[in-house]
């Protein structure tokens, strides 16, 4: 019966989630731990965790989508493209979609003029310039550059 094939994948997706949710959990508790002993703030750890856990999953698919590309598993235009899609849609959810719902929830947000020049108008810069250049067929090693110096806040 069609059933039977389907049980399998059921069990192992409830017993991965359980998984995940109790490592989870270890993992909050001693990152708990460690911001109390060096001083810093739940908030500042929260926002770490956040901006870190969230960025893993396009972090591992553009690393997977290299390394097809260079066995040639994968036609680049396609993972690439794919890949920077992907990417690109994250982050402007990030930037709208739950900027908004904070601020929604909240009844509005201060920005510090210091916070917009320095985090949120680059953030919405490399957005923009990707869509431009990438629009135009073009991306060169200085734009890869700029990237790593955007994520790296150097």
């Amino acid at each position: 019966m069609a059933i039977d094939g389907i049980i399998t994948p059921i069990v192992i997706g409830i017993a991965a989630t359980l998984i995940l949710m109790g490592s989870a959990n270890i993992a909050v508790k001693k990152i708990l731990r460690l911001l109390r002993h060096y001083g810093y703030s739940m908030t500042f750890g929260g926002l770490v965790i956040f901006s870190i856990a969230t960025s893993f999953p396009e972090i591992f698919a553009h690393l997977i989508a290299s390394f097809n590309i260079l066995s040639g598993s994968l036609q680049y235009e396609i993972a690439s493209a794919t890949v920077l899609g992907a990417n690109i849609g994250s982050d402007v959810i990030q930037q709208t979609l739950v900027l908004g719902i904070v601020v929604l929830l909240t009844g509005g947000l201060v920005f510090k003029k210091d916070f917009l020049l320095t985090a949120y108008l680059p953030m919405i810069g490399t957005t923009l310039m990707t869509l431009v250049l990438h629009g135009m067929g073009y991306c060169p090693e200085l734009m890869g550059l700029s990237f790593l110096q955007r994520l790296l806040d150097i």
